[in-house]
């Protein structure tokens, strides 16, 4: 948030500010295809709905995030996040991959 002040630019949540130009957020690993896994930080539905309200979204990653075939850096597993309404049916899915 502090460069956010120090740069003169304006925060702002959906609620105030529901378009937006410009959303950037970091990914938990990215591959040599620049495929890559985010949501690791339990907030995916939230960003998920911040990248549709935004014209144009970038994914920032430094060097720490790289991998050759994604799974090598980040070991938790592929991030997920199920609405209670949805649980059944994304279970039912998960199974038929």
């Amino acid at each position: 948030m502090q460069l956010i002040i120090e740069h003169g630019l304006l925060l702002s949540d959906l609620e105030r500010t529901p378009e937006l130009d410009l959303a950037i957020d970091g990914a938990d690993e990215v591959d040599e295809k620049l495929t890559l896994i985010k949501g690791g930080g339990g907030c995916l539905l939230q960003e998920k709905i911040v990248v549709n309200a935004a014209k144009e979204f970038v994914v920032v990653a430094d060097y720490r995030k790289n991998s050759g075939a994604l799974g090598q850096q980040w070991k938790k597993g592929v991030p997920i996040e199920v609405l209670p309404l949805a649980y059944r049916f994304v279970i039912v899915v998960l199974f038929r991959i």
